[in-house]
């Protein structure tokens, strides 16, 4: 008897309440609408916004080579994101993209005629309009679900980008 680790009583098998893959691909197809609809911006459902920044981090092709800005201060999650797939760093100098965090109602906004890769990352913020949204002119904002509307996973891409 092993006693080390503990034995789960819920088994694949009996746990018969998992939405089958086509009920999911309605149900993800329903929210992004939504969110599209609310906004006017095209959004896309991914399990975190964590997800979301490295969705994004491989849309580009960044990689070690690269830095992406982020503020001092900045949630674990986003460091660790950002540090597998490329460099943190807190100079702005040498970055490749930025990832203007939006936090606690305050709006990160860089100067004008930057030539950055820029990620709105407003995961703590309440999008109460469309004007809310893309303050320094990016092409992606990432929303964090459980943060706003408290559910248990999710985050979206809201992006102008028809790619």
């Amino acid at each position: 008897m092993n006693i080390q680790w503990p034995q789960g009583f819920i088994k694949p098998s009996n746990y018969d309440d998992k939405l089958s893959e086509k009920k999911s691909s309605i149900l993800k197809k329903e929210i992004e609408y939504f969110f599209t609809k609310k906004f006017s911006y095209k959004s896309i459902l991914v399990p975190s916004a964590r997800a979301g920044i490295a969705l994004i981090i491989k849309f580009y092709n960044l990689n070690r080579s690269h830095e992406i800005f982020v503020s001092k201060w900045s949630p674990y999650c986003v460091l660790n994101t950002i540090s597998f797939f490329s460099n943190p760093t807190t100079s702005l100098k040498n970055a490749n993209m930025v990832i203007a965090n939006h936090n606690w109602a305050n709006e990160h906004k860089l100067k004008k005629g930057h030539k950055k890769i820029v990620v709105e990352d407003s995961a703590d913020t309440i999008h109460l309009s469309k004007k809310s949204f893309f303050l320094n002119n990016s092409e992606f904002e990432i929303v964090s679900l459980p943060k706003i509307i408290g559910s248990y996973s999710g985050g979206l891409i809201y992006t102008k980008n028809k790619s």
